[in-house]
């Protein structure tokens, strides 16, 4: 029974998996912590090359004409408690008391180069978005 299936996995979580000597393929998103596997393609491996040049386009479009921004430092901390169903405790050990995690959460506490490094450390928070100075503090 020859090649059935070669699979490609990418940074993002992405898997590229090629079927029957490359002639289809299925493209899946992995979300890993939540242990879900997203479709995202089904297809042959030209109607993939011209997805794949479309995606490419739209991307750089969006990029340079609506451009995300960075979220705030607690908004990207309080994402990362939702989508890991985490707690304020469970930030002690890399905030420091609850009280400093009660602070740090309401905006009454700016996060220190400690915490920031625990966070991203520990709990895989991206470190650009916990040094981004909130607009509201910014000179």
């Amino acid at each position: 029974m020859g090649d059935i299936a070669r699979l490609a996995l990418h940074q993002d979580g992405q898997a590229v998996f090629n079927i029957a000597g490359n002639k289809y393929r299925i493209v899946v998103w992995i979300n890993y912590p939540c242990r879900v596997v997203y479709i995202r393609f089904i297809g042959t491996h030209r109607q993939y090359g011209r997805i794949d040049a479309l995606v490419t386009l739209v991307e750089a479009w969006e990029a340079k004409h609506y451009p995300i921004d960075l979220p705030d430092p607690v908004e990207a901390i309080r994402y990362h408690m939702e989508n890991q169903a985490l707690e304020p405790r469970d930030l002690i050990p890399y905030i420091g008391s609850r009280n400093r995690v009660c602070e740090m959460l309401n905006r009454k506490r700016p996060l220190t180069l400690r915490m920031i490094w625990r966070l991203h450390r520990g709990l895989g928070i991206p470190a650009e978005s916990l040094i981004r100075i909130p607009e509201d503090q910014a000179a």
